[in-house]
Formats: structure tokens, sequence, C-alpha cells
């Protein structure tokens, strides 16, 4: 609820201080994806129930990353095109959730006869993924560094 009310102010704010909606939607998916890091490492390390919730909240404070990053497609795709990508998304989705679904059950259950210290497992490995995340994406948009101001 706070993402949904917070994320339109932080919007209009972004991109009045970059100058663009790619900048500002490219600001926003970094940002959601450092929320999720942060949050998904707070999960893996918590030493109590306490401290697993306020990672549970840093994590969902993320949500905006899925959004967001289809509306930074969207913008760099003609809108004849635009059909074809959901299309193309909707299948790269559908494809990672059948492999992760039964990917992360292992994963759960591998960690679970870990030692103790690395019953965390599941939750280091989703934030280096999501770390991954955010270098895939660099390289995605090294060229809207040079992108010209708006007119």
């Amino acid at each position: 609820m706070l993402v949904l009310v917070a994320l339109p102010s932080l919007s209009g704010y972004l991109i009045a201080r970059l100058g663009s909606v790619r900048r500002m939607e490219l600001a926003i998916v970094r940002g959601s994806l450092t929320l999720r890091i942060i949050g998904n490492l707070a999960m893996g390390l918590a030493p109590s129930r306490t401290h697993f919730l306020i990672g549970v909240t840093v994590q969902a404070l993320g949500a905006g990353t899925y959004d967001t990053f289809k509306s930074f497609l969207t913008g760099l795709s003609s809108t004849g095109h635009v059909a074809e990508l959901y299309a193309v998304i909707a299948l790269v989705e559908t494809a990672a959730h059948i492999i992760s679904s039964q990917m992360w059950a292992n994963i759960l259950v591998f960690s679970l006869h870990l030692p103790e210290y690395l019953i965390g497992l599941p939750f280091w490995i989703s934030a280096s993924l999501a770390l991954l995340t955010i270098f895939i994406i660099q390289l995605m948009v090294r060229d809207l560094r040079h992108e010209p101001p708006p007119a």
C-alpha cells in the first residue's frame, strides 16, 4: 500500500530531477531491486523473527520492480510492437515460473539440511539474482547516459 501511494510522487520528483521518463523508470527499477537485495539479505541473516519481518518489509518495498521495468521496455519499443513485446514477456515469465517453482523448492529443502548458519541460503541466492539483474540492466541501458536532454 505504501508503494502504491509513494510511487506516483516519487515518479514526478524523479522526472523533474533526472529530466526524462526513461531515466526515472531506470532509477525506480534500480532502487526497487536494491530494496529487494537488502530485504533478502536481511531475511537470510536474520537472527530473530523480528529481524526477519523487518527484512520482509524492506523487500516488499521493492514491489515496483516488475511493472516499472515492463513500462521501461515498452518505452523502448515502437507502438506497433508493444503487443509482441508483452507476449514475449508473458512467455519468458511463464517459463521462468515453471523452472523457478521447482528450483526454489529444491533449494529450500537443500538448505534445511545445512548447518544453521547456512539456513538463509535461498534468500542469499535471491539477493544474488537481483544483483545480477541490476548488472544486466546496466548493460542494456548504457547508451541512455548519452541520451540528449528533453527539448
